[in-house]
């Protein structure tokens, strides 16, 4: 079966220029997103790829000015192709921020199997809210509203006057 990790990426293109960041780019965040979309199909990657989940709450997906990437159970190791590609492609996406070639912003978030396994990452002036939530299970039931306690009746013997 092997070690199986959660990950979500997601990568914004803005509005807006980057001169402030040393680069040139500017112009709408379509026109961003046309330079990102342009980086994505070098890289070769399509909408709900096959190999990448079941296209449901799952998989590759993007819109005008977003990219989403989310898997719940993946082998997530950094020798295996696939994750290479990924990892490259939001590598590149964090290079184009920085170069000025594009107004993005990006963040990375991947749980494993193991407690404390959680590696995140952000680029950009306005990354993506991706974040990770804690939470307690229990395997038992616990009800709230259960009987409540009844101490055992006394009885009170009365003396009669």
């Amino acid at each position: 079966m092997g070690y199986r990790s959660e990950v979500y990426m997601a990568i914004d293109a803005h509005d807006g220029t980057t001169e402030e960041h040393g680069g040139s780019a500017s112009g709408s965040a379509q026109e961003n997103f046309f330079r990102f979309k342009a980086m994505a199909d070098a890289a070769g990657l399509t909408p709900t790829q096959e190999q990448w989940g079941d296209g449901g709450e799952e998989g590759i997906g993007w819109t005008q000015t977003s990219f989403d990437f989310k898997v719940s159970s993946v082998k997530w190791y950094p020798s295996f192709p696939e994750i290479q590609q990924m990892e490259a492609f939001f590598n590149l996406a964090r290079r184009m921020n920085d170069e000025g070639t594009a107004y993005l912003s990006g963040a990375f978030v991947r749980i494993g199997e193991d407690h404390g396994d959680v590696e995140t990452q952000e680029f950009g002036d306005i990354p993506p809210s991706v974040y990770v939530v804690s939470h307690i299970s229990a395997d038992r039931d616990f009800n709230v509203f259960g009987d409540p306690y009844v101490p055992p009746e006394t009885t009170k013997q009365t003396e009669e006057v």
